[in-house]
């Protein structure tokens, strides 16, 4: 009955093996090195949001920052990516994200930071939760000698799988095993649910600002594309070439229902978000399909959406899991995969 274990809701109950969370974790410290600018060419924050209405921030935008910030930046996605140390390793990188991002984003209309980072910002919140959790709820439980023993924990497992390669690739067993295995998977379920939380959140965004009127509006949508191709003829007094969101801005106006019906598809991906959360299969299915979206997206509005459809395909789509699955059952007699 193998079929069960695909449709059965699992949630947070997920078993990941750890080389899934290796490949997710390294991916995330690299996200956040290339979502993290170590200097930025500003001398003020004219327009502050955020943080910056309250804390300074211009010391990012000063002479040599990068000389020092450079350096950070890859120890701690060391200490994230290795798991050595994730609370710090996270949660410096959530820090310096969030300051960059805000100091680019005080800038007014000459600054701001690129829309699709801001995924990364929550992934990396995500993680450093579900760390701040596993401890606090050590101390409830036994205080600081609770706390130091899931980090001798944290320790053995590293020693325990250097010498045990193999078992990044099967089910924990065992106490240790099952311990590590626990707070993997919450890690990644919190991340998942941060990374759900996003796209649930413009879905309703998407309603609200239009009070509910967003799907009729993209009938709209051609307009916007010759305001735009006018601008750029009035700024260079070249007529821009003719490009395929062009043709696809054309074809919305030729058939706007259809339009509706495909967009509407998109916003039904972004309000349900949580669904994908059910199981592994749920996930893939939601991950390609909004990856999908955002290169429809992409092509029609020249909007990039880089660190969205990478996290998607190693998160929710997550490839090296099927990969891995498809060998395992292809290493299988045949008589043992019939049954």
């Amino acid at each position: 009955m193998m079929w069960k274990k695909w449709i059965s809701c699992q949630a947070d109950r997920v078993p990941y093996m750890a080389f899934e969370w290796w490949v997710m974790r390294a991916s995330l410290a690299l996200f956040a090195l290339q979502s993290t600018p170590a200097g930025l060419p500003y001398s003020g924050q004219p327009s502050p949001v955020g943080i910056a209405k309250f804390i300074d921030l211009t010391w990012l935008g000063q002479p040599g920052t990068s000389d020092w910030m450079a350096p950070l930046l890859l120890v701690l996605a060391a200490l994230l990516a290795f798991g050595i140390a994730p609370l710090v390793g996270s949660l410096g990188l959530l820090a310096l994200h969030t300051a960059v991002g805000t100091f680019a984003n005080s800038q007014g209309g000459g600054g701001g930071s690129h829309h699709t980072t801001n995924l990364v910002g929550l992934m990396l919140l995500g993680q450093v939760l579900a760390c701040l959790y596993r401890d606090v709820a050590a101390l409830r439980r036994d205080g600081f000698r609770g706390l130091r023993a899931v980090r001798l924990d944290d320790r053995a497992w590293c020693r325990h799988l250097a010498r045990h390669p193999s078992i990044a690739f099967r089910a924990a067993s065992g106490r240790l095993e099952s311990a590590v295995q626990t707070f993997r998977s919450s890690q990644i379920h919190t991340i998942l649910q941060m990374m759900a939380m996003s796209y649930t959140v413009s879905g309703i965004s998407k309603l609200w600002r239009s009070e509910g009127a967003w799907l009729a509006e993209i009938r709209n949508l051609p307009l916007q594309f010759e305001k735009n191709r006018l601008n750029e003829f009035h700024d260079t007094l070249v007529m821009p070439a003719q490009t395929s969101a062009d043709a696809m801005a054309e074809a919305i106006s030729r058939h706007p229902n259809w339009a509706g019906a495909l967009f509407g598809i998109g916003l039904f991906l972004e309000l349900f978000a949580c669904l994908a959360l059910w199981n592994r299969l749920t996930l893939a299915f939601f991950g390609l399909s909004l990856i999908s979206m955002h290169v429809m997206i992409s092509d029609l509005m020249n909007l990039g959406f880089f660190f969205n459809k990478w996290a998607l395909l190693l998160f929710w789509v997550n490839l090296p899991f099927w990969f891995y699955t498809f060998r395992q059952r292809r290493a299988q007699p045949t008589s043992r995969r019939s049954a």
